[in-house]
């Protein structure tokens, strides 16, 4: 199935690109794709599957497009 993620901020020091699309088997969690660009476990994200929050345990789904992000702050 095919999944892009996109990347945002300084993530795409581990990718270089915006986004990207990978051809992954049936039932993979958004953790197991993350494993799949490089970008370190240490690293805390906002995680987005078709604009909704969503955690690294959730399966994803054919043409989904899944969006990380490191944490925002500001004030």
């Amino acid at each position: 199935m095919k999944v892009t993620i996109k990347i945002g901020s300084y993530l795409r020091h581990y990718i270089k690109k915006h986004q990207i699309t990978l051809d992954l088997e049936e039932g993979v969690s958004v953790e197991e794709a993350l494993k799949g660009i490089s970008v370190p476990e240490k690293i805390p994200l906002l995680i987005l599957v078709d604009g909704n929050h969503q955690r690294k345990d959730y399966i994803l789904k054919e043409g989904e497009v899944l969006s990380v992000y490191p944490p925002i702050g500001g004030g």
